[in-house]
């Protein structure tokens, strides 16, 4: 329908279908309250509210990948999100082969003795020394800080020639940045009311941020910006970048690593397939007079939680420094374990969340691993590095 042609000095109603003279609100009778300058500008000011609400209604609504409730179709839409940001689609044998493969040959741990010193510097810029000393100010703790990675996706936002830093300082997001002199310049770029415990870069100009109450947030260090757009169901330990930038690990206690995609919109699945099933909230709250905390929870989840990709078979249960590591070429995630568990380190393939080998404790004394990184040794071959009370320990998955 064709919208009504405007004429000054009159009010089309939608209802009646015909024009009404606009009057003053003196000189009004009570049939044509209505149509009073004082109404008429009203109505127009809700009407015109209204189309703009319904514009970005319908925006969101088709740049949003909505997650079905049913994940039988799951794996064709997993499918067309490679092909939506440009990336190739990638075979079974890479999701589900490969990984495994990758570890099939780990050579037995190499304690490293002699003293380490990794130091990364530009020496056109750093001159003489390798190493430099950062002190926020009105910080308490600092639970973590991330470097841009490179290189990230080919279709990514090219980076500047800004170096940067981002830290996670008590419940500030600190960012250091150099110039082109050498000099680094610290601010403050979020204040939050709660720890912000862990971060790390989706893009060069895009930093995620996991806070103690769950939430996970997005900082776009153009814009300042930052948003809201995934709840984990406890506090968060790690956040590490997946293998593209709107797919990203985390990591926290109570048991939970799960791998999320930021495009899904936060849903609640009832089926069995989905990770918030009846069993997860059995497992939470077991036995028949615990039934009021698990319709609680089931509330809260519905209404917060955010529904996972994958889910791995992770110890951890209330731990906020064990480490992760993420491979994103290989499709391999190797996470710390609790204490108490048999197992030191579990390895996963990050597509499919299956379990691909346990690395177990090899002293008598259990070790708290504060330290993983994937590393790569002179021949280009991967290595998974990690702290083991006070040694490095290596293994190699060549």
């Amino acid at each position: 329908m064709a919208e009504p042609r405007v004429i000054p000095g009159f009010y089309y109603d939608v209802e009646k279908g015909k024009y009404f003279k606009i009057t003053k609100t003196h000189s009004a009778p009570p049939s044509q309250a209505k149509y009073t300058l004082q109404n008429v500008r009203k109505e127009q000011k809700k009407s015109t509210a209204e189309k703009q609400a319904r514009k970005q209604q319908e925006k969101r609504e088709a740049e949003t990948i909505v997650r079905p409730h049913s994940r039988n179709r799951w794996g064709l839409q997993m499918a067309s999100l490679d092909r939506e940001i440009g990336g190739r689609r990638k075979t079974y044998y890479t999701h589900g082969i490969w990984p495994d493969a990758c570890v099939a040959g780990m050579e037995k741990m190499k304690t490293v003795c002699t003293d380490l010193c990794i130091a990364y510097n530009d020496p056109d810029i750093d001159g003489p020394y390798v190493n430099q000393q950062f002190t926020p100010k009105n910080c308490s703790t600092i639970w973590g800080a991330a470097a841009p990675t490179v290189p990230f996706a080919p279709n990514s936002i090219p980076q500047s020639g800004t170096e940067s830093l981002a830290v996670a300082a008590s419940s500030s997001l600190l960012l250091f940045e150099r110039s082109p002199t050498g000099e680094w310049n610290s601010s403050t770029a979020l204040q939050r009311d709660t720890d912000i415990l862990a971060l790390d870069w989706l893009s060069p100009t895009t930093i995620i941020l996991g806070e103690r109450s769950g939430k996970i947030l997005l900082y776009d260090t153009r814009s300042k910006g930052h948003s809201h757009i995934l709840t984990n169901p406890f506090p968060i330990s790690k956040l590490k970048r997946a293998d593209d930038p709107t797919r990203l690990i985390c990591a926290g206690v109570q048991d939970s690593l799960f791998l999320y995609d930021i495009r899904s919109r936060d849903t609640f699945s009832q089926h069995a397939q989905g990770h918030y099933s009846d069993k997860f909230f059995n497992d939470q709250y077991p036995g028949f007079h615990r039934r009021q905390k698990r319709k609680k929870m089931k509330h809260t989840a519905a209404a917060n939680w955010s529904q996972p990709i994958v889910s791995f078979q992770y110890a951890n249960p209330d731990d906020l420094y064990l480490d992760i590591a993420v491979q994103p070429d290989l499709g391999l995630i190797a996470a710390a374990q609790d204490v108490n568990s048999s197992a030191a380190i579990k390895i996963y393939n990050m597509w499919t969340g299956k379990l691909l080998k346990e690395i177990p404790q090899q002293s008598p004394v259990k070790v708290h691993i504060r330290c993983l990184r994937f590393m790569q040794d002179s021949n280009d071959d991967p290595e998974l590095w990690s702290s083991w009370g006070g040694s490095v320990v290596k293994m190699s998955l060549g």
